[in-house]
């Protein structure tokens, strides 16, 4: 039945966000290099939800515990040279991307979108760079599509790819593949045509592909040649080369919106249920490996590596054995992203944590 995450703990930690070490993590076949956020992966480990992250080298000492303040929002990717993330433009109107050294210290805005495209809600930090997808406005007046731009070190902006000016304009669940980006493409409701859009961008800019046609695609996810998607309850794959959509599982979730993959596993969390299955690549049926004991908490970015799941929620961070077998508590404090590096896991929502490995 997997664990259940008991509201306990905030008893047992006396609210107040005390850190545990995290376990040293494993690397165990994940495809290609470190991917990004909503989501991204660190070797053999893949974040789910709207960030990114990048396998730096490691770092010369690391100290567990909060290294920074912010209130971030789901764009957040862990770089080679630092932690970056949009704040949500409830605290930011102007939508400004920052940037902060990873052992903690002071936080500078490197770039800014136009606040009238809903702001940056997807960041990737990789070898080839820092990618920030900008949604697009529900009204395409004065909004327009959204976008994807390679941002330079002095916060230039070059775009890459664009959102469809017709029935697709919506972008979003930006995440890495080697040499191309993932990311999903909304159908515009007002439109007949609501078929919505799985595609990967070259990340030189010269060009966008279709891998799959889908009525609500989220979280697409890459893993040994295959592109993993949600597309409303079910878990869908196709070939990185392009071919045929193949379901692989009906999830059983009502609310399916985060995907981490690894050590030959899917792991899929409910949004509304905070729930998460697991669910073998090779095929098989679902399992629960965790779920919420408490109704009001929601469930907000997945994580896995070395055979550990990290779950983010409003209420805190868990990290349980990938089987479900047994968990603990991380943190007290809301999580909104989850990003790895060779030093261990990072956790940003209200201040930004780091857990060594």
């Amino acid at each position: 039945m997997g664990v259940r995450w008991a509201a306990a703990f905030l008893v047992a930690l006396g609210g107040c966000g005390e850190q545990m070490h995290v376990a040293s993590a494993t690397s165990v076949g994940a495809a290609g290099p470190a991917r990004g956020a909503t989501a991204s992966d660190g070797p053999g480990g893949e974040v789910g939800g709207d960030m990114a992250g990048d396998m730096a080298g490691p770092a010369p000492s690391c100290v567990s515990g909060q290294i920074g303040d912010a209130t971030v929002g789901a764009a957040f990717a862990v770089g080679s040279d630092g932690l970056y993330w949009v704040v949500s433009s409830l605290h930011a109107p102007d939508n400004a991307l920052w940037k902060m050294p990873k052992d903690g210290g002071a936080a500078a805005v490197v770039a800014s979108t136009p606040s009238e495209h809903s702001g940056g809600k997807g960041l990737v930090a990789d070898a080839d760079g820092l990618f920030l997808l900008v949604t697009g406005s529900p009204d395409l007046d004065p909004g327009g599509p959204g976008w994807i731009s390679r941002v330079a070190p002095d916060g230039s902006q070059t775009r890459i790819a664009d959102g469809d000016e017709g029935c697709a304009p919506y972008l979003g669940d930006l995440a890495d593949d080697g040499g191309s980006l993932l990311f999903v493409a909304h159908a515009d409701p007002h439109c007949e045509d609501r078929t919505s859009y799985v595609l990967a961008a070259a990340k030189d800019g010269s060009g966008t592909r279709v891998l799959a046609t889908a009525q609500a695609p989220r979280a697409p996810h890459a893993d040994g040649g295959e592109v993993y998607f949600l597309d409303g309850t079910r878990l869908e794959r196709v070939p990185e080369a392009g071919g045929a959509v193949e379901t692989l599982a009906e999830t059983g979730l009502g609310s399916p919106g985060l995907v981490a993959i690894a050590g030959g596993f899917a792991y899929v969390g409910d949004l509304l249920a905070s729930q998460v299955v697991r669910i073998p690549l090779a095929g098989g049926v679902p399992v629960v490996v965790g779920s919420s004991a408490s109704s009001g908490v929601q469930l907000t970015a997945l994580a896995a590596r070395g055979g550990r799941l990290y779950v983010g929620t409003s209420a805190g961070l868990v990290d349980e054995a990938g089987d479900g077998s047994e968990e603990r508590w991380l943190s007290a404090a809301r999580v909104a992203a989850l990003g790895f590096d060779d030093a261990g896991l990072y956790a940003a929502g209200e201040g930004i944590y780091r857990f060594c490995n």
